[in-house]
């Protein structure tokens, strides 16, 4: 009997083993969700109200022994953790329940979400092939409403796909309201969920006659303002035995290299000398670009929305890029191109077959002001000053006439508005730089000062 007893205990372990390890072959939730990135939508009556995205930091936080990371997204930070089967969430001290792999069909799922306790059964169990992996996926609908409800769909390591959001989804989940739905789950530019329906394909490309780029010229101190536009001509040349591109500008050629990614502008046309202006397939610490022979390198690489289009956005010690558009700062060329003065910024619009891409956020409200299309944008000389910049607190200006005015931070978020006559009373402002907006009937004033 004893014999028998330690015979079928040896059978159940090696049967447990293989299933764990069948289970577990791959990452788990939260080491693989370090190398994501999410995208996802809020609906409000069907209708796209805004867009978020998030990533899982690599700070580690210890509760109940379980080591917790945070998911960062646009104001829904929470932790998540794994435990064996089980992935959890924590809110504050309290820990509940995100999903749990070995529930089988028929079974009712259980959760406790500030004090409200969630049951949803089991209705479709089964594997999908992902990157890969063979990973879990799961239909759950409400106990209490199973016929008014659509189905919570949650996939391992991935997340769930509509309720509040993709990690913490009991939330805010309603029976018959769920208003976030997700759009993407990206690593590095492929797609993860390309194979149920999502295509998360990044556009890297640059070279192309439909995009155009809007630049501002200035003399007179940035008082008088006329625009530029760089595109590509659809035509090409080959030059020191290279095949390049050619822009509209006079001497303007780069070059891509499909292999490595990059992107290289002529620098010298007379001697072939080649300047690395962007590549779309950096990690944080490789270089960026080498404008003006100095190496750029990378510090940070996120995914956000750009309007409608969720973008790459590389930041390195000098400038910002976006995937399909390039440098935020210098219109990716970094050869000579003059810059609007009070903004220190190159890319003021980009235009992708005729519909507005991207507006340089700290000085355009809205996207159709991007339209510039006519050489002379503001001929009357200003002549308003403002001082004294560096500001401690009152900025003064010598303008008696009542304005409103608006004023925005180095991120382009407005801080301070209202209406003004000579002076603005700044002493509520943190040091930083600032962009100041003054405006009346006909016209506005553009500048930028320091706290």
């Amino acid at each position: 009997m004893l014999k028998f007893n330690a015979m079928r205990f040896i059978y159940i372990l090696i049967v447990s083993l293989l299933f764990s390890t069948s289970l577990w072959g791959q990452k788990t939730f939260g080491s693989r969700a370090m190398d994501y990135h999410w995208m996802f939508k809020k609906k409000l009556w069907a209708n796209v109200s805004g867009h978020y995205s998030g990533y899982v930091d690599t700070t580690v936080r210890t509760f109940n022994g379980k080591s917790y990371r945070t998911f960062i997204g646009d104001g829904l930070n929470f932790q998540i953790a794994d435990s064996g089967s089980k992935v959890y969430g924590l809110k504050g001290s309290q820990e509940f329940l995100l999903m749990d792999y070995y529930l089988r069909l028929g079974d009712t799922f259980r959760t406790t979400y500030d004090s409200r306790i969630l049951l949803l059964q089991v209705r479709q169990k089964s594997k999908v092939k992902i990157e890969g992996d063979s990973l879990w996926y799961f239909e759950l609908k409400s106990v209490a409403h199973p016929l008014n409800s659509s189905p919570v769909v949650w996939i391992e390591s991935i997340g769930c796909l509509n309720a509040y959001h993709p990690l913490n989804w009991p939330a805010i989940f309603g029976i018959s309201d769920i208003g976030y739905w997700l759009y993407c789950v990206m690593q590095f530019d492929s797609s993860i969920l390309k194979t149920i329906g999502k295509n998360c394909a990044l556009d890297n490309n640059l070279i192309n006659p439909n995009k155009k780029w809007y630049t501002w010229a200035s003399n007179n101190n940035g008082d008088l303002k006329f625009s530029n536009q760089y595109y590509f001509t659809n035509r090409d040349t080959v030059l020191f035995g290279k095949n390049y591109w050619i822009m509209n500008q006079k001497n303007r050629y780069v070059r891509y290299d499909s292999i490595e990614g990059k992107y290289f502008v002529l620098y010298n046309p007379s001697n072939g000398i080649e300047q690395l202006v962007y590549c779309d397939r950096v990690k944080v610490g490789d270089t960026m670009s080498t404008p003006y022979n100095q190496a750029d390198t990378v510090v940070k690489i996120e995914y956000k929305w750009t309007g409608d289009d969720y973008r790459k956005v590389i930041t390195t010690g000098r400038d910002i890029y976006l995937s399909g558009i390039g440098s935020v700062n210098r219109v990716m060329w970094g050869n000579h191109l003059v810059t609007f003065p009070e903004y220190q910024a190159g890319n003021i619009c980009f235009e992708e077959n005729s519909v507005i891409r991207y507006h340089y956020p700290y000085f355009f409200e809205n996207k159709n002001q991007c339209e510039i299309t006519s050489s002379i944008q503001n001929a009357a000389i200003s002549s308003i000053t403002i001082f004294p910049n560096p500001v401690l607190n009152i900025l003064n200006f010598n303008n008696s006439d009542k304005k409103q005015f608006k004023i925005r931070n180095s991120l382009g978020v407005m801080v301070l508005e209202g209406e003004c006559e000579e002076k603005i009373d700044a002493a509520v402002l943190p040091q930083g730089i600032y962009f100041l907006e003054l405006m009346d009937k006909s016209r506005s004033d553009f500048f930028k000062f320091q706290k």
